[in-house]
This record gives C-alpha cells, structure tokens and sequence, in this order.
C-alpha cells in the first residue's frame, strides 16, 4: 500500500481504526526515503523511530520528515 497517497487526516483515521500500524508506516517511510535519497540525496540523516501509541493528536504514530533551511 501507498500510504503516501493519503492525507494526513486520512492516515490518522487508519492508525485509530487499525487499518494499519505506526510501525508499517514508520518502515515504509524509511524504505522510500533511501529510495529517494539515493537519486536526490534530499536527507543528510534518516533516523529510526520508535512505535508509538496513537492519541488524538493528528501526528501521533505518523513518521514526518523535516526540513531546516
């Protein structure tokens, strides 16, 4: 599944209903960024991220990526 092909809102509502997990999620973040760093090099440092439980905070369980310019 390509969970980048839903909102936030959306993929809140999944982690909440059990469509899928925060760890699903968080290990398909991971392997597509390696992908797309190898061609655009877009991260200086991926980190690992730890499962967490889902709250109703809409970032809760969802992997981000930031950007300092």
């Amino acid at each position: 599944m390509n969970y980048f092909d839903n909102d936030l809102i959306k993929i809140h509502e999944d982690l909440i209903n059990g469509k899928y997990t925060s760890k699903e999620l968080i290990n398909y973040s991971l392997t597509e960024s390696k992908k797309i760093n190898k061609d655009c090099n877009a991260y200086n440092l991926l980190l690992e991220a730890k499962e967490k439980e889902i709250t109703n905070n809409i970032l809760s369980g969802i992997p981000y990526a930031m950007k300092d310019n």
